[in-house]
């Protein structure tokens, strides 16, 4: 599963036939955008814990 909401929206527009209108399934985009969002979060803790490391490390290394 893609976290690329845009794409999901996207997909979902044009997979429909022409002349009908579009049903969105809201839970669907709800939980595709939760999820982007959760991705995201955790990207950017998995970074500041990467970046605490490498200045923890480098400390230590100017130190001793």
């Amino acid at each position: 599963m893609s976290t690329d909401l845009s794409r999901t929206l996207h997909a979902t527009i044009d997979g429909e036939p022409a002349g009908v209108p579009t049903a969105f399934d809201m839970t669907r985009v709800r939980s595709r955008a939760r999820r982007r969002r959760v991705a995201r979060t955790a990207t950017r803790g998995a970074v500041g814990v990467g970046a605490a490391g490498a200045v923890a490390v480098g400390a230590v290394q100017v130190s001793g």
